[in-house]
């Protein structure tokens, strides 16, 4: 896939999850730093102090633009999800 093409998927996926964030894609889509951020409900800006410093989703950079696939943040949130404050608290501290 040419470099403008991937540009062109990736600008069509952001633009269908900023018009419904629960919008069916295939899990192979990228979305940018925007995009992402908004399908996790953090700010662009936390998702930037997770690639700095770790412990966010996988990412990619494609060329310059650094992009997220929708199944890399699906499974990092999902790898978040704890039943009790308990769990929350040792993983916290583990």
């Amino acid at each position: 896939m040419s470099s403008l093409s991937t540009r062109t998927v990736a600008a069509d996926a952001d633009a269908i999850v900023q018009r419904n964030p629960h919008a069916c894609l295939s899990p192979h889509t990228y979305l940018d730093t925007p995009g992402a951020a908004q399908r996790l409900g953090v700010s662009p800006r936390t998702l930037i102090d997770y690639r700095s410093r770790g412990g966010g989703p996988k990412w990619v950079r494609i060329a310059r633009a650094v992009r997220y696939r929708l199944d890399w943040l699906d499974q990092w949130a999902d790898d978040k999800a704890v039943t009790s404050t308990s769990q929350e608290t040792a993983r916290v501290r583990g």
